[in-house]
């Protein structure tokens, strides 16, 4: 490394500046950068005799510096612990920014002698949501990771956030607020499901109960209603105790929600087996909103079966193939009333009533292929168990019992020694002819099958947003041990995941050019009998831009110096976008400003 005095003839005139210049063992080329700016010959003129000799002279000293700072460095020792600064939580860190949480946090805290600033217990609980989900004890121990200067102390940040839970509601008023301000919300139509979320605690509370858990955990529970918009943004949550089924409370924690946001629009119910029930189809109807449902086929009636197996000119499917002739997909759709169940709200009894739906059936080579390789699975077990039944208890027979003739258990639940166990090739055979069909029910009769089907698939924007709350996020387990830690806890985590979708759906949003969109038709041609259309824009998977953040760390050298420690695939595009530099093989603390100062170049400005 050395420093020199660069001279730049420029139209005021001759302009001084310390230049450092360092090889660079990546690119092979000498990299030049400006470490400070000095001024104007002129200007300096008037305060040294001769500038260009003293800061020459200046630039010697500053080079045998930086040669000695090196050549220490070598010899130096490796240290017992190595200190790193996490670099991609610039990302959420620009997004957060615009939401300007400190009114909020100011008017809450009014009045209120804090010696900590509230707000800022906030932003690191955010973070660390999103850069390292933990709990909050093994948070707050990597909280020097962080460039923004938390102080704060431990205790002092379980206070804060104490009184955060305290006020959930106000800042999550604040929230939606200044979401309808930043992203062109569109709540024309809505999308409602529910999970539940378990707690590494010992007891119940008035909240916390023991109740049915999707994974069959015993643990305390509570419910989460999530709402989203016809994009996917999460819109608002809502909680309540986890004794209670998430069906009888779906309808109610609907409306709570729409009439909190002022939401006039109708709200498609999107859900697998799990909500499918007649009571709810029923009550989305009398509420003036709509379901789109999936249902197990294999569960269906004779006659629904019958149906979905029918492919003749009476009832044809509509095929798609690949290049190779191969089909890959069907689909086809009736309209009618259809039975369903309901609970009469007269005497609570069960009653039949017909509700005018339309279903779609369609069939999927990639699903029908997953099916299979499930199936192949617990083909195995099965003959496993016929083999070894001793080895088996009924908890651990599974689906393979579907498929075992004469399989019996004593009350202890000891397959029956003596039974004559056998394959089920008929049950084999039933359950393939099932295989890649997927049915779906829906109170939109006027909508395409395209369109149905593309409603239910929104449903992984659902179904995903969980997965990133419980997986990404790590919200499951949850370690709070108060109902205000708890509540706390879901509105970080939800305010994680507003950011993180921001982030997918806005700010890293990719916009593809015609010749592009054109090279990916041209790849995936296919004989159809309708249009297949391809959007202009990708959106990266949050799963992605979490690597990104959570991986892009930089070793820190000194003061002034840093290592990035690990390439990332979106870094390119991550450059392009904010107009910054990545990659460097070392880093300044200019560098660092720089990237965090950073402000995406939209082509097409939708928000921000």
């Amino acid at each position: 490394m050395s420093v020199f005095l660069r001279k730049q003839n420029l139209k005021k005139g001759t302009y001084l500046s310390f230049v450092e210049a360092f090889y660079d063992s990546n690119t092979k080329n000498t990299i030049q950068k400006v470490i400070k700016k000095l001024g104007y010959l002129d200007e300096l003129s008037k305060v040294y005799n001769d500038p260009i000799a003293y800061f020459t002279e200046e630039a010697k000293k500053l080079s045998l510096e930086s040669s000695k700072k090196y050549q220490d460095s070598k010899s130096e020792r490796i240290p017992r612990e190595n200190v790193f600064k996490n670099i991609g939580y610039f990302l959420p860190r620009y997004v957060y920014k615009q939401f300007d949480f400190s009114n909020v946090f100011r008017a809450i805290s009014y009045n209120r002698k804090f010696k900590f600033d509230l707000e800022s217990i906030f932003r690191f609980c955010v973070f660390s949501q999103i850069v390292n989900p933990s709990s909050k004890q093994n948070e707050f121990k990597e909280k020097e990771q962080f460039f923004d200067d938390f102080n704060f102390s431990d205790d002092q940040m379980y206070d804060g956030i104490q009184y955060i839970g305290e006020n959930e509601e106000t800042i999550k008023e604040y929230i939606s607020l200044k979401t309808k301000e930043l992203i062109k919300l569109d709540t024309s139509k809505t999308y409602f499901d529910g999970t539940n979320i378990y707690f590494e605690i010992d007891k119940e509370n008035e909240e916390l109960k023991r109740g049915p858990e999707k994974n069959n955990r015993h643990d305390p529970i509570i419910g989460m209603g999530l709402l989203m918009d016809a994009n996917g943004y999460p819109i608002n949550y809502t909680l309540f105790p986890g004794n209670q089924s998430e069906q009888p409370e779906l309808h109610k924690n609907v409306q709570d929600l729409k009439r909190k946001n002022g939401i006039n629009g109708r709200t498609i119910i999107t859900a697998d087996k799990g909500l499918n029930s007649g009571d709810n189809m029923y009550k989305a109807i009398q509420n003036g909103d709509g379901y789109v449902i999936g249902q197990k086929v294999r569960g269906c009636s004779n006659d629904t079966k019958a149906w979905i197996l029918q492919d003749d000119i009476n009832s044809p499917y509509e095929n798609t193939y690949d290049k190779n002739d191969v089909l890959t997909y069907k689909v086809k759709s009736e309209v009618g009333d259809y039975e369903v169940h309901i609970t009469s709200p007269l005497n609570g009894q069960k009653a039949k009533i017909k509700l005018h739906q339309k279903r779609v059936v369609f069939w999927s080579k990639d699903y029908s292929d997953k099916a299979k390789y499930e199936r192949a699975k617990i083909i195995e077990k099965a003959k496993s168990i016929i083999s070894n039944p001793s080895a088996y208890m009924k908890s651990t027979v599974g689906d393979a019992a579907s498929y075992i003739k004469e399989i019996k258990y004593n009350s202890e639940g000891v397959i029956i020694e003596g039974s004559k166990l056998s394959l089920d090739e008929d049950a084999i055979k039933n359950a393939e002819l099932f295989d890649g069909y997927y049915l779906i029910v829906s109170s939109e009769t006027n909508l395409s099958n395209d369109e149905i089907i593309k409603i239910y698939r929104g449903l992984w924007e659902i179904e995903e947003t969980f997965s990133i709350v419980k997986g990404v996020l790590k919200v499951r387990p949850v370690f709070a041990k108060s109902l205000l830690g708890v509540h706390a806890h879901m509105l970080i985590c939800f305010t994680s995941l507003l950011i993180l979708r921001i982030l997918q759906k806005n700010t890293l949003l990719k916009q593809l050019s015609n010749e592009q969109v054109n090279a990916i038709i041209e790849a995936n041609k296919t004989k159809k009998k309708h249009k297949i259309r391809y959007q202009k824009v990708v959106e990266y998977p949050i799963n992605q831009i979490c690597s990104f953040i959570r991986g892009f760390y930089a070793l820190v050298v000194d003061d002034s110096y840093y290592y990035p420690a690990k390439y990332n695939d979106l870094i390119p595009f991550i450059e392009e976008r904010f107009s910054i530099i990545l990659v460097r093989r070392i880093l300044t603390k200019q560098d660092i400003k720089k990237i965090f100062d950073a402000k995406p170049q939209h082509k097409t400005k939708i928000i921000f």
